[in-house]
């Protein structure tokens, strides 16, 4: 959920960027239409007009850009939603399709297992997660497989597809933004 806001923030940042370069350049095509009327020249007609032009081509480009960006929000949207689903889907079925009270019953998940998982979640070393006074490695977590179970699927379920989604989203969106993005103009 909080890429998905990630991504809101991204996608509204990037429309305002754009929104702020229209304005800029239709305040340099006023500047441009004072200067005229005080030259009166044919050349800065023509320049003003160019400029015009280039304003308006900006404009459907931008509306082009801002249908492509909801188009992707749209799309990362249901790709999320669908990812979560499935995790939880999994996540549910655990008890009954994979890992039964039966099988919690006969396993103990040692403290050490625990301790590589969370070390490796936070990105520290074994010794930044040192075992409770009287603990051993071998001792008993506590927790159960299925437990286990549902932490594998949701780290891989819904942190890493979702993460692996949200990359492939935005690459997606760059190469929609490049395809109607015109060439540099030569001065």
């Amino acid at each position: 959920m909080l890429g998905g806001v990630i991504g809101a923030k991204v996608v509204a940042v990037i429309v305002a960027g754009s929104i702020l370069a229209i304005g800029v350049q239709e305040f340099r095509v006023q500047r441009l239409k004072l200067l005229m009327s005080r030259a009166e020249t044919a050349q800065a007609e023509a320049y003003a007009e160019a400029v015009t032009e280039a304003v308006r081509l900006a404009r459907e480009d931008e509306k082009t850009r801002g249908d492509l960006t909801t188009i992707a929000a749209v799309n990362a949207a249901i790709a999320n939603r669908q990812i979560e689903y499935v995790t939880n889907t999994i996540i549910e079925r655990i008890p009954s399709e994979a890992i039964t009270p039966d099988i919690d019953d006969l396993f103990v998940v040692p403290r050490g297992l625990v301790r590589v998982h969370d070390a490796a979640a936070s990105g520290n070393p074994l010794v930044y997660l040192p075992l409770p006074a009287g603990e051993s490695n071998d001792s008993s977590s506590g927790i159960s497989m299925s437990r286990v179970g549902a932490v594998l699927a949701n780290n891989y379920g819904s942190t890493c597809r979702l993460n692996a989604q949200q990359l492939n989203d935005l690459i997606a969106w760059i190469r929609e933004q490049q395809a109607v993005t015109p060439p540099e103009i030569e001065r």
